[in-house]
């Protein structure tokens, strides 16, 4: 019987020794002494992240992902806690894309809609699209102002990304 019971600890102590030893070597003892590097450790060269391919489709699908991955008002406190935020947004022939924008977040579960100037309000999303020079490309910028009095001029946070009209536009 204790033969039995040795032989069962054997085979399911090894695999986890194994595994403990190689998550040790991949670990912190990997990384190289000094000093860490100062700046951003990886650079996005803006000229390929909004290139002129950028359709309407990618400048939405890359401002969801702005707001809900980097916008700390937002990202940071998804669900039950998610922040009051009205919405600012400025008319274009894009207004579908801002309003998919909201309803993406809205569903998401990080953010609590509410009226512009109510006592709820924590935060305003505000949001324009405009054309930028003259080869059909277009700015579409978004910030967070915080409270009701504030500014597009002091954003908690901000994101622009340049795109052009899709032939599938509405």
């Amino acid at each position: 019987m204790f033969h039995l019971f040795r032989a069962a600890i054997k085979r399911s102590f090894l695999p986890v020794l194994a595994f403990a030893l190689l998550f040790l070597l991949a670990s912190c003892f990997s990384v190289p002494d000094g000093e860490a590097p100062e700046g951003p450790i990886v650079r996005i060269d803006e000229s390929t992240s909004n290139s002129k391919t950028m359709g309407e489709e990618s400048a939405l699908n890359r401002m969801i992902t702005s707001v809900a991955t980097s916008c700390p008002p937002i990202c940071s406190r998804p669900g039950s806690h998610a922040p009051a935020v009205s919405n600012e947004f400025y008319p274009t022939s894009f207004d579908y894309m801002q309003m998919d924008l909201w309803r993406s977040l809205i569903k998401m579960g990080l953010i609590r809609p509410v009226l512009p100037g109510s006592e709820e309000e924590q935060y305003r999303m505000i949001s324009s699209i405009r054309e930028e020079g003259v080869d059909g490309l277009f700015r579409w910028e978004i910030k967070i102002v915080s409270g009701k009095t504030a500014t597009a001029d002091n954003p908690v946070w901000s994101d622009s990304v340049l795109f052009s009209r899709s032939s599938k536009s509405p």
